[in-house]
Formats: C-alpha cells, structure tokens, sequence
C-alpha cells in the first residue's frame, strides 16, 4: 500500500513538472506598450497622494491628476504643460 501510494505521489509530480516545463516561457516585460501616441506615467506625490501624468506624444503635451489615497478621490494638477516649450524642439 506504501509503494503504491509513493508511486503515485511520484508521477503526480512528474507531471506537474513537465507542466511547468512546457508552458514556461520567457515573455519579455514591457513597462508601456505604445498603441497611442499616450503615455501614463505614475509616481508618488506625498505621503497620501500619487500622481498620475498622461503625456500626448502627438501634441507634446502633458496632463497630470493628483489621487488622494485617504478619500479615494483625484483631481487634477493645474492645467498642463506644454513640453515642447518647456523642453525645447528635439
């Protein structure tokens, strides 16, 4: 009874490995996919508030939305940017 139990202990987890084996794969990591000419960036603004910044690659803009973390509510942060004039023509 003892052999036929670590029999089939051993083939389950045989199995379970040459699963693991055939469906692992290296998948490159992407931190954004461009689909748009749009850019979302995140970062933390203070200790309750994250800052959320979308960027128009087309126009060269960039619009930023304050989350507070305590009340679940966002707003936005001024009223954008022009990177272009900020940063110059490339």
């Amino acid at each position: 009874m003892k052999k036929t139990i670590i029999t089939v202990m051993l083939c389950v987890n045989v199995a379970l490995l040459a699963a693991l084996i055939l469906t692992a794969s290296e998948r490159p990591a992407y931190g954004q996919v461009r689909g748009a000419d749009y850019l979302v960036v995140t970062g933390e603004v203070g200790t309750n508030y994250d800052g959320i910044y979308v960027l128009d690659l087309a126009t060269r803009r960039m619009a930023g939305l304050v989350v507070d973390k305590t009340t679940r509510r966002f707003g936005p942060i001024g009223g954008g940017r022009d990177l272009t004039r900020d940063f110059g023509k490339r």
